[in-house]
């Protein structure tokens, strides 16, 4: 699935077979506020990604059901547009998002519910946030 966040706030879903075929829309944003970034865990996984992330310019997290591709929550934790998440480390369930506020989030797919499990002001305005696999040294 190919994934694609637009300006007016809404997330179309296509095939990865060519030529794309549109597979879903979800238009949830009220305010149509852009979607400025989508992730998904790393493709380390054997099973296909449960959720994916999105960041929208309305200082809003969403979190997507990828199989049915659905909104299953739209969290507020930020006071200014968010501008990337990343699923962090190994996780198919924790992720992060960095906004124009400053502030970098860590959130939970599964048990988080509407706030961040940590949260942390850097002081200036972000936009990228990436996270790498974990390794352990044996």
């Amino acid at each position: 699935q190919v994934w694609v966040g637009f300006s007016d706030g809404v997330v179309r879903v296509f095939s990865e077979q060519r030529p794309f075929a549109l597979r879903a829309t979800i238009g949830f944003s009220t305010n149509k506020a852009t979607c400025n970034a989508l992730a998904a865990p790393s493709p380390s996984h054997v099973q296909p990604a449960r959720f994916v992330a999105g960041a929208f310019g309305d200082d809003h997290v969403v979190v997507f059901d990828a199989a049915e591709r659905t909104v299953l929550r739209r969290m507020l934790a930020h006071t200014a547009a968010v501008n990337a998440v990343a699923f962090v480390g190994n996780s198919a369930t924790l992720f992060a998002s960095a906004a124009d506020d400053g502030h970098l989030c860590l959130w939970d797919a599964v048990e988080g519910g509407d706030a961040p499990v940590a949260a942390c002001d850097v002081g200036h305005p972000l936009s990228a946030v990436l996270s790498t696999p974990l390794t352990v040294d044996e």
